[in-house]
Formats: structure tokens, C-alpha cells, sequence
């Protein structure tokens, strides 16, 4: 007789089996990067389409071919979520479910009463997008031991880096333990819209449903999925006393528009000390490419003190019609 523990245990079961088949941790060596499950839809001929569902989130249909549905008026987050249930529908050979936020929006590893095939669903959203090594290496790579973990602001940056949504993020850190049920319930009141207010300090978005991202020197080397409006907040390490500064020209001349420059003076500066300088920037198109950063002496400008080097898709969210990875496809195909 099915049950809800066995359900999750299949779910489960079901993620890491498809991890393993497509070797996504060892293509995650050395670089950190949320798990693209629209390539990954795509790779396994699933089609996907987005759309301005009515009352609903997202759809799986099984006949007469296997084929996704997901919202267009949600954040990339809920959207790439949204996708992951439903490939776990697709993969786990259920039948058609059309999924509405009461579906989607809760743990899928507490108790509630959602059927078998939702529950098994949701877990695997969950574990795929969310696995043990994933979550271990952007807490490592980023010094969040289990105290750092119980703020607010580094949940909310730990949930940026694994492009899924705040609460899902919680959820998954009281699922592996690393924060205890009532630090996670904590961790639930806090409004997002406050983080990002403490963030972006006394510069007022034109809305706040764009995320905020601290990039430190630990994102070297990161990819950053965010949508067209995101802030980020480019804080790094300055050695200005030794004449060395960060090189933003070439930054603001591509298409990110620099709003706020910072320095964090020391209250002794000698020579060789470190200052830390806080650049907010962000773009008004959809854009890729890459941050290349220089700390260099004007006068020695070819001799890099230090350098930050990151890839960015600030495509999100995903607008109606073909996903952006099937876009990108078709064209390489002419």
C-alpha cells in the first residue's frame, strides 16, 4: 500500500537517480551554479511552454505526448520550481496534474494532505533542484556554518545562488538539519521585501519584486541566473592605501548602470591596509555575459592586485511563449 513516507522516498530516489544520469555533480567541480532544470526538460524532449495560467501555476499533461505547462506571472524562482515539479511528474510517470499553489507552496517533507502523486512530486522538486552536495558546496564556498545559517540575509543569498525561492530554501535546510524547526519558522516571518530594503539601503527600486545579490569574492567563478530586475551589490576587499583600486569603467560601459559607490574606510589607514568598497549596480535589459573585475594601480594597469570573474543570465523571469534554453536551441539549429 503506497504511503506518504514511501511517496517521498521515491521522490527522492527519483532526483538523485536523474543526477546521477546526468552527471550534474561533477560538471558542478569547481564553480558554483543553479541546476538549469529547463535544459535539463529540454534535454529529455520534454516540451515546455509558458503561459498566463488562470488559477494555476503549472500543468503536466501525459497524452498524447508528454508536455509542460508553467505560469508566466510568477519570479524566475517559482517558475523554475513550478518546472522542477513538473519534470518530477514527467519522470516519475504520473498522470495529468494541474498544480496550483496550494500544491506547490509548502514542504513537501511536512505533514499535509496532498495526494501521492503531488507529494512525490514536490519532493523531488525539492531534492533536485536542492541536493545535499549542491547546498554543502554554496554553504562552503560562502563561510555559512549552522550560526551564519539562522540569519536572514544569508538565507535569503544562499536561496539566490541555488535560484530557488526564499521559503523552499528554508524548508530544505530544516530537511537536511542545518537549522532546527523553530529557527526555520523564524526564518518564514521575516518579509523579503525587508531584506532587500537592508540591503539596498537608501536606494528605492521601482517595485521590490527583483532579488538584491551581495557578490563577494567568493563568486568567483559562479554563475549568476537572475532576471532583468535584480540589484547587485558588488562588495570587495580594496587595498586602496597601497594604491590599488577596483576598475568599474569597463563595467559601466556595458549594460549595467552603476547607483551607489561606498568605501568602508578603516579608522587607521597605514600603508598596506584594506578598506572595503560596496558598488551597487544593475541592468534595464535582459543581458548575459560576464563580470570581469581588476584591482589594479591606474598607473600599472596590466599587474592585477586581484580579479573577480563571474558569468551572468539575466534573462528571468521566463516570458510567455518558447523557454529561453529552447529559443537559444532552435536558433543554433539554423
Amino acid at each position: 500500500m503506497s504511503t506518504v513516507p514511501n511517496a517521498i522516498k521515491r521522490g527522492v530516489a527519483a532526483a538523485a537517480r536523474l543526477h546521477q544520469s546526468l552527471k550534474t555533480q561533477p560538471l558542478q567541480r569547481g564553480r558554483v551554479s543553479p541546476i538549469d532544470v529547463f535544459s535539463v526538460l529540454q534535454d529529455l524532449n520534454v516540451p515546455v511552454m509558458i503561459r498566463p495560467l488562470e488559477g494555476i501555476l503549472g500543468a503536466f499533461i501525459k497524452d498524447p505526448t508528454p508536455g509542460v505547462l508553467v505560469t508566466s506571472s510568477r519570479p524566475l524562482s517559482v517558475q523554475r520550481y513550478t518546472a522542477a515539479h513538473e519534470l518530477g511528474h514527467f519522470v516519475l510517470g504520473h498522470e495529468f496534474s494541474a498544480d496550483d499553489e496550494g500544491v506547490l507552496r509548502r514542504s513537501p517533507f511536512l505533514p499535509n494532505h496532498l495526494a501521492l502523486q503531488e507529494i512525490e512530486a514536490n519532493v523531488f522538486a525539492a531534492s533536485f533542484l536542492m541536493p545535499r552536495w549542491l547546498m554543502a558546496k554554496v554553504t562552503a564556498t560562502h563561510g555559512w556554518n549552522a550560526e551564519a545559517l539562522v540569519e536572514p540575509e544569508n538565507v535569503y543569498q544562499l536561496s539566490l545562488r541555488l535560484g530557488t525561492s526564499y521559503s523552499a530554501t528554508v524548508y530544505s535546510l530544516q530537511r537536511y538539519r542545518l537549522v532546527s524547526p523553530g529557527d526555520a519558522k523564524t526564518l518564514l516571518n521575516v518579509p523579503r521585501r525587508k531584506i532587500k530594503q537592508t540591503l539596498l539601503g537608501e536606494i528605492v527600486p521601482k517595485d521590490y519584486r527583483g532579488d538584491v545579490w551581495l557578490l563577494t569574492e567568493a563568486d568567483r567563478g559562479a554563475t549568476l541566473a537572475g532576471s532583468r530586475n535584480d540589484h547587485f551589490i558588488v562588495s570587495l576587499d580594496e587595498h586602496s592605501a597601497s594604491g590599488y583600486l577596483w576598475d568599474f569603467e569597463k563595467l559601466q560601459r556595458s549594460e549595467f548602470v552603476v547607483l551607489q559607490d561606498i568605501y568602508q574606510e578603516q579608522d587607521e589607514v597605514f600603508v598596506g591596509s584594506v578598506n572595503r568598497r560596496s558598488v551597487t549596480i544593475k541592468v534595464d535589459e535582459p543581458s548575459s555575459g560576464t563580470i570581469a573585475l581588476k584591482e589594479v594601480r591606474p598607473w600599472e594597469n596590466e599587474v592585477a592586485l586581484s580579479t573577480l570573474e563571474l558569468e551572468y543570465e539575466l534573462t528571468g523571469p521566463e516570458q510567455a511563449g518558447l523557454t529561453q534554453v529552447a529559443k537559444k536551441r532552435l536558433l543554433s539549429e539554423r
